[in-house]
């Protein structure tokens, strides 16, 4: 029933890292690190994934390099060795918010919705306060009925980010949820036709939900939903 933001989404943070790591280095040769999150970025996971394992061979406690080898293997849909590669990673940099927020991630794609909070208050309390973690942690207190929380946190996504589809869409669910449906479809309002499946931007990479091609008036009343999208 629910939307969850699209890993590509998620892990934009890194991926910038990693190109901005490039342009600031000019003139140098771009290390193995830099080349597997370009790889990244570009959806060439077996190209990623090899240059991440030269990092780690050549700097085995390099925790920027694990942690984009854990996205790979989320990318590909390898849920576990996801969460595996981004432990290491936590363990390596205890620091780095963004591992927190990418292995709640991966939890969630999972179901497992009492780690996916966990891993976003810990990735929040490192003051990564970013719309991703909010919609995350709000799409997973939706799936375990929590609706006020999700409310909360869903609207914090959308002040952090006013162009959050996601997040408007959920967000109307969890109103739906409470009967109040003229703010289930003010939310909706927000959402473009195609916002689950359609470019690659706004495509999910490990959750294959169907378009939402419904109006707004069945999306309240819960009517005609996609299989793929009923709870």
């Amino acid at each position: 029933m629910y939307l969850v933001c699209s890993w590509r989404r998620m892990v934009s943070v890194l991926l910038f890292a990693g190109l901005a790591v490039l342009r600031a280095e000019g003139g140098e040769a771009p290390r193995p690190t830099d080349l597997g999150y370009e790889a990244l970025s570009k959806g060439d996971w077996d190209t990623a994934l090899a240059r991440f394992d030269e990092a780690i061979r050549a700097e085995p406690r390099n925790a920027v390099a694990y942690q984009g080898r854990g996205v790979t293997y989320g990318m590909r849909g390898d849920l576990d060795l996801a969460i595996v590669e981004l432990t290491k990673a936590m363990q390596l940099d205890p620091t780095d918010a963004t591992a927190y927020r990418n292995r709640g991630a991966a939890y969630l794609f999972k179901g497992d919705y009492d780690r996916a909070i966990a891993d976003c208050d810990e990735a929040i309390r490192r003051n990564l306060r970013d719309s991703t973690t909010y919609n995350n942690r709000g799409f997973a207190y939706l799936r375990k009925g929590n609706v006020e929380k999700a409310i909360s946190d869903l609207t914090e996504a959308i002040r952090l980010d006013p162009k959050a589809s996601i997040a408007y869409a959920n967000r109307g669910l969890a109103w739906r949820e409470q009967r109040a449906y003229d703010r289930a479809i003010a939310d909706l309002d927000e959402v473009p036709i195609d916002c689950a499946r359609g470019d690659g931007e706004n495509r999910s990479d490990w959750h294959d939900t169907a378009p939402l091609r419904f109006t707004r008036t069945q999306f309240v009343l819960g009517r005609s939903l996609p299989p793929t999208l009923m709870k």
